[in-house]
């Protein structure tokens, strides 16, 4: 559960690039995504989850996007592996398309799941 003292902050940008902070006060905190998606669904409030989790409850209107001009900012992902000599080529082909589906999300953050608050 949330801690009374802590703060909150979801960093998030906008459709110029632009950063907004918004503060708020959980009535749950988890790190636990499919928690996260389940209490939203339960009304328990606004959760800020990848749109991949998401997606067939908006279809359905089990769930609403709040904020749709907001969306987090993507992260940097570390593919971590041995070493380059005697890689299987499905390891190969794994890290490509790593690399080609974080640009395309780059490059398009709306259109590749970046994740948006949703209630």
């Amino acid at each position: 559960m949330a801690n009374n003292t802590e703060r909150y902050i979801w960093n998030l940008v906008d459709t110029n690039g632009q950063l907004v902070s918004l503060v708020h006060r959980p009535r749950l905190a988890t790190d636990d995504i499919a928690s996260l998606r389940i209490a939203a669904l339960l009304d328990v409030g606004v959760a800020l989850v990848p749109q991949e989790f998401v997606n067939s409850a908006l279809q359905a209107a089990r769930l609403q996007r709040l904020l749709p001009h907001l969306a987090k900012k993507a992260g940097l992902v570390h593919a971590i592996f041995p070493t380059r000599r005697g890689m299987v080529p499905a390891v190969r082909h794994l890290l490509d398309a790593l690399v080609a589906g974080y640009e395309n999300l780059h490059l398009n953050p709306r259109k590749s799941g970046a994740t948006e608050p949703a209630c």
